[in-house]
């Protein structure tokens, strides 16, 4: 699963959470990315054929950590 986003130069987190009966599951910090020059890249490469996992994105800095992204399931 691969997936891109434009915004801010700021560093942000990806979380991941498996599917479970067609909700997301717990939710954990599978990477986080610096220094994005506005423009972000990620691919998953665990993702497992015929499931859905639950993406979302959030960015930080030395001011705080903005609100989570909409979430994405795949």
């Amino acid at each position: 699963m691969a997936f891109s986003w434009f915004g801010e130069t700021v560093p942000s987190t990806i979380d991941l959470a498996p599917g479970a009966g067609g909700v997301p599951g717990a939710w954990a910090e599978i990477a986080t990315m610096v220094d994005t020059n506005y423009f972000a890249n990620y691919a998953d490469t665990n993702v497992m054929a015929n499931t859905t996992n639950w993406y979302r994105v959030r960015a930080f800095n030395s001011v705080g950590i903005s609100p989570y992204s909409t979430i994405a399931s795949v």
